[in-house]
């Protein structure tokens, strides 16, 4: 596994060499206010103190 953090949106290439069996590359973005469909939470609710709290996952197997 290899964990990026708050990738630009232009995104950005990542290059592996040599024999690495299976790879799955993960992005972790802090903000959740820019997805579609986003609303804000309820009155009385707050964010986690956890640090995946707000966040967007994507993960996508290297080939």
């Amino acid at each position: 596994m290899i964990w990026f953090y708050n990738v630009p949106a232009e995104g950005f290439t990542l290059t592996l060499h040599g024999d690495l069996g299976d790879v799955t590359v993960f992005d972790q973005t802090h903000g959740i206010e820019d997805l579609d469909g986003y609303t804000d939470r309820p009155e009385g609710l707050m964010r986690s103190r956890d640090r995946l709290s707000d966040t967007v996952t994507v993960a996508a197997a290297a080939v």
